[in-house]
């Protein structure tokens, strides 16, 4: 049995969950836990057994189910299974291949964090040394070596801030994903009015608004990290400049009809 469960960050600005009360939020958040203790998982047991482990009445235990109900936030699957709404899509497992691919992503980010270095651990006699190893200068004697005091973007360092911003908003990175991110943080660099500074900006927006909008992939990301560009790539987006996020929208349902 899996001890524990991915719980999305962005439950901090979804209206349908911060509207529960109190009391029913807090039923919410155990029956969570109860659903990832289910077989299978993501299943909850029969209402009396869902009373007894959280040692509340049965009257009071089905009131509050037909409530969650209400809020979309139980569903019933065809097998007659009561779970948590859209559970296999924020639960789903991951694959072996993701899992590498995260695992390579995450050294990546170590690696960045320790200024291009990456440390080996050994342990002898209970006293821990770092084998420190500086990666290669690859460049050959030719190429013309980028002046050390003019201003850069860190494409490294985008691509980390887009991988977490993914992961708080969105769900896991699989190799599919982390791909998107390197074109998002490519396009929002290439159109970023002039100013690759901006980039960031726009990064941070374009996640703040797929959260704020329910958008649930990277195409919806993508299509407002575009409306931003489209828009001047404003430094302070969404002040004064409200109609970013209308042109998202309409980009959005514009595209959908073309596809269908």
């Amino acid at each position: 049995m899996m001890e524990w469960f991915r719980f999305n960050s962005g439950t901090l600005d979804n209206l349908k969950t911060q509207r529960l009360p109190a009391e029913l939020f807090k039923v919410w958040i155990n029956l969570l836990c109860l659903a990832n203790e289910g077989t299978p998982r993501g299943c909850l047991p029969p209402p009396k057994n869902i009373a007894f482990r959280l040692r509340l009445g049965e009257p009071v235990m089905r009131k509050a189910l037909a409530a969650l109900r209400r809020a979309s936030l139980l569903e019933t699957c065809p097998d007659g299974c009561l779970r948590p709404h859209e559970w296999d899509d924020y639960q789903r497992p991951l694959t072996n291949a993701e899992r590498q691919a995260l695992f390579r992503l995450r050294q990546i980010q170590k690696g960045l964090e320790n200024d291009g270095v990456t440390p080996g651990v050994t342990k002898r006699n209970d006293n821990v040394t770092l084998h420190v190893t500086t990666r290669p200068n690859l460049t050959r004697p030719d190429q013309t070596q980028p002046d050390p005091t003019s201003p850069t973007v860190d494409d490294n360092a985008l691509i980390s801030l887009a991988t977490d911003l993914y992961e708080n908003s969105l769900g896991s990175v699989n190799p599919m994903t982390a791909d998107l991110l390197r074109e998002l943080v490519d396009d929002l660099q290439k159109g970023a009015c002039g100013a690759e500074a901006l980039a960031e900006v726009g990064l941070r927006f374009a996640f703040a608004q797929t959260v704020r909008n329910k958008g649930r992939s990277m195409a919806y990301v993508g299509k407002v990290a575009q409306a931003w560009i489209d828009d001047g790539c404003p430094p302070a987006p969404g002040k004064g400049k409200p109609d970013v996020v209308d042109r998202a929208r309409e980009r959005i349902r514009r595209e959908a009809g073309q596809a269908s």
